[in-house]
């Protein structure tokens, strides 16, 4: 039997959480977040340095979407609420992420 939660019933464990006690959703962004560094670094490869640049593209939006599915799937996301949730956190982050990465790439750039 699970100890006292504070707030909580004792014994209970939310669907929501790992034995470990973290949220599903945190180990599911991080699965998400690993798995956009390594589409990142593909499209990094082939772009740049194969000089394939629309297939980058492709491959980037490829990496985004397969990077928010593995992730609710390694993170053991169930239900379509829990997906809907999970999924609009994953794209408001990486609204920020990618709105901030912009800027800050215009910045090495331009100065």
């Amino acid at each position: 039997m699970a100890a006292p939660r504070p707030g909580g019933v004792p014994g209970w464990v939310s669907p929501h959480d790992d034995p470990a006690g973290r949220p599903l959703y945190v180990r599911s962004i991080a699965w998400a977040f690993g798995l956009w560094l390594v589409a990142v670094g593909a499209v990094y490869v082939v772009a740049q340095v194969l000089g394939l640049e629309q297939f980058g593209g492709y491959l980037g939006l490829a990496g985004f979407v397969l990077g928010i599915w593995l992730g609710g799937v390694r993170g053991g996301i169930t239900g379509w609420r829990e997906w809907a949730v999970y999924a609009l956190i994953l794209f408001a982050v990486a609204s920020f992420t990618f709105g901030v990465g912009g800027c800050v790439a215009a910045m090495l750039i331009y100065g």
